[in-house]
């Protein structure tokens, strides 16, 4: 191939590759334009029911300062406890596994005990896992199912995503609440 014939190819490719990049700034623009827009006031933790709310750890923060929470629940198995930044509010900790093959009875029992507890002393709970999906499901499920506001396990976690949509159970999860509440 000699320079002559290079220099076209090279200019004809230019071309479509520079058309390329505006039909896909183009696409992107129209794309994004589409998409709905988060709320100004949309927060990254949720009401479950009036002074009881849901998170993920890295919004606990935030939730205590916007809401000014009592008590946190931390559901996380995986943090040593002494390890918590001390606030001038009363943690909890009732761990649970994350993706367990099988979650001890006890210790959901004893996540939900204590978020239904401080709840019906008339404090402001905040309980979260790490994501604030799993764990937090279960035993918003469980809150629910203890305070006698949904009649079974399915009602229970559709109220529940009815406030925080990311919400889910696994099967070891849902086995135990079923235990629990039969």
């Amino acid at each position: 191939m000699d320079s002559k014939s290079h220099g076209v190819i090279q200019s004809h490719r230019s071309r479509p590759l520079e058309s390329n990049r505006t039909n896909r700034m183009e696409a992107a623009r129209n794309t994004y334009s589409t998409l709905k827009e988060p709320e100004m006031n949309e927060k990254p933790y949720h009401e479950l029911i009036p002074n009881l709310y849901m998170c993920g750890a890295k919004d606990v923060n935030q939730l205590i300062q916007e809401q000014g929470i009592d008590v946190v629940v931390d559901l996380r198995a995986e943090v040593d406890p002494s390890e918590l930044t001390p606030l001038n509010i009363t943690r909890v900790h009732a761990p649970l596994e994350d993706h367990a093959e099988g979650t001890e009875e006890s210790q959901m029992k004893e996540a939900i005990h204590a978020v239904v507890t401080h709840h019906q002393a008339g404090k402001k709970v905040a309980f979260h896992c790490g994501a604030g999906r799993g764990r937090t499901g279960a035993v918003a499920v469980g809150t629910l199912m203890e305070l006698k506001l949904a009649s079974d396990i399915d009602e229970a976690l559709s109220k529940a995503r009815e406030a925080r949509s990311i919400l889910k159970m696994n099967e070891a999860q849902r086995a135990t609440l079923m235990r629990l509440y039969p």
